[in-house]
């Protein structure tokens, strides 16, 4: 049973690859939270990647990553009911 939830789920993601455009991004994202005296880690950058690509960001951290302008966020379990 989790085997075959965990393959719907998969099916239903796009991977998407950081490229020149998306590290760009990142770097716009980092310095307008550290402006704003919010922290993220380098890591956590990578909604850079679904921003650009104009795809949602598959998290369960849906909090952390709100402060993100134009960022669309779904949750895994928002996925798998659809």
């Amino acid at each position: 049973m989790l085997i075959k939830k965990t393959e719907e789920f998969m099916d239903q993601l796009e991977i998407i690859n950081l490229n020149y455009e998306t590290s760009i991004e990142a770097g716009h994202i980092l310095a307008t939270l550290r402006k704003k005296g919010q922290a993220i880690e380098i890591r956590d950058l990578m909604d850079s990647i679904a921003k650009v690509s104009e795809v949602p960001l598959v998290t369960r951290n849906v909090k952390h990553y709100e402060r993100i302008h134009e960022l669309a966020i779904v949750t895994p379990e928002e996925i798998i009911k659809n």
